[in-house]
């Protein structure tokens, strides 16, 4: 036995980009192994996933004008999602 525990990903999964809602990524996102550490998970999901988003705009493979609409709702839905987690971590 080497160790290694998969698990399926939760239904409602908090990082569907990494676990390609299919496998637990153990990111902690839905608070499944600590709940007292989920939103700081989650901020630091979010956060790199934002700067993942933020680099496509230079990026020559995404300059289509679609692609740069949907880089920046992008942008704005990881910015929403920092916001609320920043908020819950100050709240306690």
């Amino acid at each position: 036995m080497d160790g290694h525990v998969s698990f399926t990903s939760n239904d409602d999964c908090y990082n569907p980009y990494d676990s390609y809602s299919m496998i637990c990524v153990h990111c902690n996102c839905c608070g499944r192994f600590d709940k007292a550490t989920m939103y700081e998970c989650r901020l630091a999901t979010d956060k790199r996933q934002l700067e993942e988003e933020r680099q496509k705009t230079d990026d020559p493979n995404f300059q289509m004008e679609i692609q740069q609409k949907n880089i920046k709702l992008n942008i704005q839905w990881y910015l929403d999602r920092i916001a609320v987690s920043e908020a819950k971590i100050k709240e306690g």
